[in-house]
């Protein structure tokens, strides 16, 4: 039922926001909001109506018929036998006693981590993670709002999830790139801080020697030569405010890396001109559909269980068509 979401809001970003109550409901479908058109204009009416039968009502008060389903039939007697083995626990409690012991200011987010997995059928996977930065001149305000370090911690315990030691590759970019040292829980506080002191930084550089200016490819066909190769899936989170202009090499980079076992989330990060990367879902010359996009307008704005929700959308699909095109051996 509604009562065992975390939480369940509906909003339009700088317009509204309505979060519908949760305790105590039993009802297993809900209509949130009524968008309608009135004198030649939108309104949003919050509803948070429920019910109790799931879909077949809901629809039936809309008018809709809906049939009855047949009964089940009776089940067969059987023989007794043995009581198969249990199913593996999910390792929430080992993920909470690793992020408490390395990270304690971060185990709130074991939760909705944990819930996502469950939503995405995920929980049993095992995959490697890395971390691609836009650190060229206009993702100033990210870094300096501590946003950017605030995604990494996140992407991390992700990270302990899906990967037995937990560390990720990391690679920073403007108008060059560099792979900077692994990241892992232990070595995750202040990291991007740290990496801003490692040097001096010219004029619109965030990351020293990088440059100001954003430019993909190069980066994406280096983050390709190091997992081509890969025995397990790779889960690449690509952050970017955008200002995406080079669509054919981008495409070009994406398209070969559909062959290998890499799928990449692009996240936008309260930037704007996104470009290819929020068409990508109409790109069909590659042999599977490797990627996915969403964007954060504010990340302090966004709980971590809609972050959580978006980062792992699509990635089961894709791992299940990789194995059975045989990109993915495991």
């Amino acid at each position: 039922t509604i009562a065992h979401l975390l939480g369940l809001s509906l909003t339009i970003p700088s317009v509204a926001s309505f979060d519908v109550p949760l305790e105590d409901r039993s009802e297993k479908a809900v209509i949130m909001g009524h968008l309608y058109r009135h004198n030649g204009g939108w309104k949003l009416k919050a509803l948070g109506q429920g019910f109790n039968g799931g879909l077949a009502p809901l629809a039936t008060s809309f008018g809709v018929v809906v049939e009855e389903e047949a009964a089940a039939p009776a089940p067969t007697p059987s023989k007794p036998k043995t009581e198969p083995a249990p199913p593996k626990p999910v390792s929430t409690v080992s993920l909470e006693k690793v992020i408490a012991a390395k990270a304690p200011a971060l185990v709130s987010l074991v939760k909705p981590v944990q819930i996502s997995l469950q939503k995405h059928k995920l929980e049993s996977v095992k995959a490697k993670v890395a971390f691609v930065l836009d650190a060229s001149g206009s993702m100033t305000q990210q870094f300096k709002g501590g946003n950017v370090q605030a995604v990494l911690e996140r992407i991390a315990v992700l990270s302990v999830q899906f990967d037995d030691d937990g560390s990720m590759d990391l690679w920073g970019f403007g108008k060059y790139h560099k792979k900077y040292p692994d990241i892992s829980i232990a070595n995750l506080q202040g990291y991007i801080d740290k990496l801003q002191k490692t040097g001096s930084k010219g004029m619109f550089e965030i990351l020293p020697t990088l440059g100001g200016i954003n430019n993909e490819p190069p980066v994406m066909e280096e983050v390709i030569e190091t997992f081509k190769d890969s025995m397990e899936p790779v889960f690449v989170v690509f952050i970017t405010d955008g200002g995406i202009n080079q669509t054919k090499e981008i495409k070009k980079a994406i398209k070969r890396s559909a062959d290998y076992p890499i799928f990449w989330k692009f996240v936008g990060l309260g930037g704007g001109n996104y470009g290819v990367l929020e068409k990508l879902d109409t790109f069909t010359d590659r042999a599977i559909d490797n990627t996915h996009f969403f964007s954060i307008d504010d990340f302090k704005t966004m709980s971590d269980a809609v972050l959580y929700d978006n980062l792992l959308a699509e990635f089961s699909p894709w791992l299940s068509g990789a194995k059975t095109k045989g990109i993915v051996k495991i």
